[in-house]
Parts: C-alpha cells; structure tokens; sequence
C-alpha cells in the first residue's frame, strides 16, 4: 500500500507553505497598533486555520485516490490494531513528564507552590479555549504527519531515514 503514498513534494510543500502564509499574516495583524474585536477574531481563525491546514492536504489526497481513503479508514477504525500500552503512553506521557521536570526544578530552588492547581489556566485565547487548543493541536497534527506525511516518506525510505527527514523539515 505505500507505493501509493506517491506525492511527497505536493504534501510537504503545501503543508509548509499554507500555514506560514497563514501564520504570517497572523503575525501582520498582531502587530497592528489598533486591534479590534474582527482583528483579534481573524487572528484566532486564521492561526486554526494555519494548523490544521496540513490536515487538509492530507485529506484532499486520501479523498482523490479511494484505496488510501480505505487504508486510512482501517488504520483509524479497526480497534484490533490498538495495544493498550501506547494508549496508556499516549494518555499519560506528557502529565508525567510535566510532573517530573517539576520535581527536578524543586531541586533547582523552585518553589512547591508550582503544584498548586488554580483552576484558571495561566494563558487565555480570544475564541479558544487554551484546554481546547492543547487537546486539539497535537490530535489534528497526527492525523496529517502520520498519516500522509510518514507514509509518503516511508515509500522510499527505512524508518531511521524518514525520521531524519522528517526531523530536518520539522526544524525548518
């Protein structure tokens, strides 16, 4: 099934070019002396947009080739492929590494009061809620990069290359 995985250059330029386009624009309008209300909104829309815009071309390439909307279709819905322990991992991998980098900064003359839950969030988003967006983000970026995105590479490349590749284009 990955010989059909076939249009890396479109899936990666697009997915590099939609968002900074978007997030540049973002970043015009936040520099702006006067921001009012439709300001503020375009800027949340539009940085959504920049986002989830490889999720887009991912999709536009599943939906004009039937056999990888198929493929996709079993990779998300058949719950055989599921092992519990990447579910666990998935699910508690980043409060855990949140809690132990907490524990060594105590050790670096931080104070317990980091433990507190205050029940606010230290950082706000205009339209979105900053849970929604943490929630959010990481899902909708899985579903283009390891999706389309691995895949394509790992057409032609063994997993150890396509992580390198993948690593340089993430930096850029």
């Amino acid at each position: 099934m990955l010989d059909r995985y076939n249009r890396p250059f479109f899936f990666y330029s697009l997915s590099l070019i939609i968002p900074w386009i978007l997030w540049f624009i973002v970043a015009y309008f936040i520099h702006l002396e006067k921001q009012d209300t439709l300001i503020v909104f375009l800027i949340s829309v539009l940085g959504i947009l920049g986002l989830i815009s490889p999720v887009f071309v991912a999709g536009y390439l599943f939906l004009i080739d039937k056999d990888l909307l198929q493929d996709l279709k079993s990779r998300i819905f058949n719950i055989q492929r599921f092992n519990i322990l990447y579910l666990a991992a998935t699910f508690l991998l980043i409060p855990l590494s949140i809690v132990i980098a907490q524990l060594i900064s105590l050790i670096f003359g931080h104070s317990l009061s980091q433990f507190h839950i205050s029940g606010r969030p230290t950082f706000t988003s205009f339209i979105f809620s900053p849970w929604f967006i943490l929630i959010f983000a990481p899902i909708v970026e899985e579903l283009a990069w390891h999706s389309y995105g691995t895949d394509t590479l790992r057409r032609k490349f063994n997993l150890f290359i396509t992580s390198i590749i993948f690593s340089i284009y993430w930096v850029i």
